[in-house]
């Protein structure tokens, strides 16, 4: 297998990760409205807002609105190093690799192929939503990685020609020795200090009576009677 420029990847520093543990990303319990939240639920709301914005379940967003978004912000035109396109199997399974921003997305299928199991078949790569697809392009033609708005990182999702190989129990067709550098998928960070985690009952107890009723509730007299 050939590479379509010298502008594609080491295979060697790529990253395999494992489908992410439910549990630790699953979303944190309602809160009740009524109440005034603490600290610590503040710096938890903060974590789970930037792994819904950077993690490997973010959001994808096209060229158009990346650059909206950049001129409502009076963002200049960013120069990149380097690109990280990661890749999601139908298990959740992923594969990552840096590239640089005069790679093709040829590049990326050369990338995939080389980790894959040849015998496996014919595949696409695509993004949702909105459905964009980016088949394999002649080499003179091929658009870069930069043209088609994947700076300074995307995921791209990963469909065979034949149905049965995209169900979610499907396991990822990696070679051997790739799922053997699978690794766990990085826990997003919690943003908590030890003086916060280690709370005793009493201030537990103290925050729980700290709450705050809506004025509408305290105006009927049942605030005052629940606080007995």
């Amino acid at each position: 297998m050939s590479s379509s420029s010298d502008a594609g990847p080491s295979t060697s520093s790529f990253s395999v990760y494992r489908a992410p543990n439910s549990r630790a990303y699953a979303p944190p319990p309602p809160e009740a409205d009524n109440f005034e939240p603490t600290s610590a639920e503040l710096r938890a709301a903060y974590a789970d807002a930037i792994a819904e914005k950077h993690g490997p379940n973010a959001p994808l967003m096209t060229r158009a609105m990346r650059e909206k978004r950049e001129a409502a912000l009076g963002k200049t035109k960013k120069q990149y190093d380097s690109i990280r396109i990661r890749v999601r199997f139908a298990d959740r399974t992923q594969i990552e690799q840096a590239f640089s921003p005069s790679a093709t997305i040829n590049d990326v299928y050369n990338f995939v192929d080389a980790v894959t199991d040849p015998h496996h078949g014919t595949y696409i790569l695509f993004q949702s939503p909105p459905r964009r697809e980016f088949p394999r392009a002649p080499v003179a033609t091929a658009p870069t990685l930069l043209s088609l708005g994947f700076a300074p990182a995307a995921v791209l999702s990963i469909r065979w020609t034949d149905a049965a190989k995209n169900a979610s129990h499907a396991a990822a067709p990696l070679k051997p020795d790739v799922l053997g550098q699978a690794r766990d998928m990085p826990i997003p960070p919690t943003f908590s200090t030890p003086s916060s985690q280690s709370t005793t009952t009493s201030d537990a107890k103290d925050a729980r009576e700290k709450r705050h009723f809506p004025k509408w509730f305290k105006s009927t007299g049942g605030s005052t009677r629940l606080s007995k």
